[in-house]
């Protein structure tokens, strides 16, 4: 509940992860022959084989999920189907503590990839190396349908609330554990869904529709000035829409619970109209995102 009412998700260590297959990774291989040749002294190798392990073990994931409604999912991970899944926009995720985050895509299978040479390991690509071995599970897991953050380290990584999409109650919760998140949950822009039983299958019906923007919990100060933050006749020369679809554009953004301020509002080099805007986290720290548009105010990559 902490975490729910904070905004925030838990990255554990990798090493503490339930299947001990996982990531299957290992360092060495013929190609450290070389190296260990080169540097000449058997301790020297040593050490730097363990500063590449540390890096691994304080590696940290973050795994979400595909699907609702996979059964085993929520047999393992809900408390045999008495707690929540949570629906996340991913893209609103890493806006926040997940900035710069890769989201990766878990490949199952059962044959484990070479030995990671400390010489690839420190090239170029070592981090892709990295995180291609920390995203690999046995097969037998495949129904996980699995993508992960690898972040750095472990620990709490904070959203904005308009991250959260919808909040799936498990069929058996407990009704007080329901009331409670339907109370917290209650001024956020989120749905509160919760699972039936029906036969063979679970479906979930709608018992709490999301807050409207107006009427949320603010925890960023919402602030925008047309006359301050929009420097007209630049922008006006360059779109090609009216420029109050803009203003109404600044406005939808401001409403945001956790938005703060615009940074600046201009036309970049490339001919690009950029909103640069500050979130307030409920960490109390700032999270930065700067969004391109072209005339039409089309959202650009």
């Amino acid at each position: 509940m902490d975490a729910l009412k904070d905004s925030y998700l838990y990255a554990p260590s990798f090493r503490k992860m339930n299947d001990p297959m996982e990531g299957f990774y290992q360092l060495g291989g013929n190609e450290d022959y070389f190296l260990k040749t080169w540097l000449g002294a058997e301790d020297e190798y040593r050490k730097l084989h363990k500063m590449a392990s540390d890096i691994f073990d304080r590696l940290a994931i973050i795994s979400l999920s595909q699907t609702t409604l996979d059964y085993p999912l929520w047999a393992y991970y809900a408390s045999s189907f008495s707690g929540m899944c949570l629906e996340f926009d991913t893209s609103i995720l890493q806006v926040g503590g997940l900035q710069g985050e890769n989201l990766v895509k878990v490949v199952y299978q059962s044959e484990e990839l070479p030995a990671l040479g400390l010489m690839r390991f420190a090239s170029e690509s070592g981090r892709e190396e990295l995180v291609k071995r920390i995203s690999i599970k046995r097969e037998e897991w495949a129904h996980e349908k699995e993508w992960r953050f690898v972040v750095g380290e472990e620990g709490k990584r904070y959203y904005r609330d308009d991250a959260i999409k919808r909040v799936l109650l498990g069929p058996k919760i407990d009704p007080r554990f329901e009331s409670e998140i339907l109370e917290l949950l209650s001024n956020r822009p989120v749905q509160v869904l919760k699972g039936s039983i029906e036969g063979m299958s679970m479906h979930f019906d709608v018992i709490q529709d999301a807050c409207e923007l107006e009427k949320c919990e603010r925890v960023g100060e919402g602030a925008f000035e047309p006359e301050n933050d929009l420097y007209g006749e630049e922008i006006k020369e360059f779109l090609k829409v009216p420029f109050e679809r803009l203003v109404e554009k600044c406005k939808e953004i401001s409403r945001l619970p956790n938005m703060d301020s615009f940074g600046g509002v201009g036309v970049s080099k490339e001919r690009r109209l950029f909103l640069w805007t500050s979130y307030r986290l409920r960490s109390g720290t700032s999270a930065y995102e700067r969004v391109y548009f072209d005339e039409y105010l089309n959202p650009l990559g």
